[in-house]
């Protein structure tokens, strides 16, 4: 029972240092007819955090490429599709009180409670359609990061999260 234990407490927090696999979720409008997209822009929200301006240009910059290896093309002017983006960003800290034999297996110093700093991000990306009421498609990807990741391991995650998002986003035609 020990070794399980120690077993799943090395995965944990080896797992919590590395870049995970984004949960994501989307929703594509199947009454809306895609085929007519062909070019897009973003728009933004009044009231972006700081944390929105940190990452934004980074997903945009994703989201562009992607959208551009799908076939659409980006414009500042008027678009046939807009695309919304909202990032957000939680601090948390995982507290492990009994790492006696954790500790022991990693070389680390007995005594007080392990802690892992995480962020826990969620981005969504919204698309819509003048023509249309509601959104033609949203996606959400959520995630946790060792809160110690270098810049470039939260680079590569964004990139992941929204490749994994527009997965579901149709081709232009």
């Amino acid at each position: 029972m020990r070794s399980i234990w120690l077993f799943i407490m090395t995965v944990f927090i080896f797992g919590c240092s590395t870049v995970v696999v984004p949960s994501v979720e989307t929703d594509r409008n199947d009454q809306f007819d895609f085929s007519s997209l062909r070019t897009f822009r973003f728009v933004a929200e009044q009231g972006t955090s700081s944390v929105e301006a940190k990452y934004l240009p980074r997903v945009q910059q994703t989201l562009r490429t992607s959208l551009e290896e799908k076939g659409y093309v980006y414009t500042t002017s008027a678009a046939d599709f807009s695309v919304l983006t909202r990032i957000n960003v939680e601090n948390k800290v995982i507290t492990i009180e009994d790492t006696a034999h954790l500790r022991r297996s990693l070389r680390a110093a007995d005594g007080a409670p392990m802690s892992v700093r995480l962020r826990e991000g969620a981005l969504l990306i919204s698309m819509t359609n003048d023509d249309s009421p509601a959104a033609i498609f949203t996606g959400t990807a959520k995630t946790q990061v060792n809160e110690a990741s270098s810049p470039e391991k939260t680079d590569k995650l964004i990139d992941q999260a929204v490749r994994l998002i527009l997965e579901d986003f149709p081709r232009a035609q």
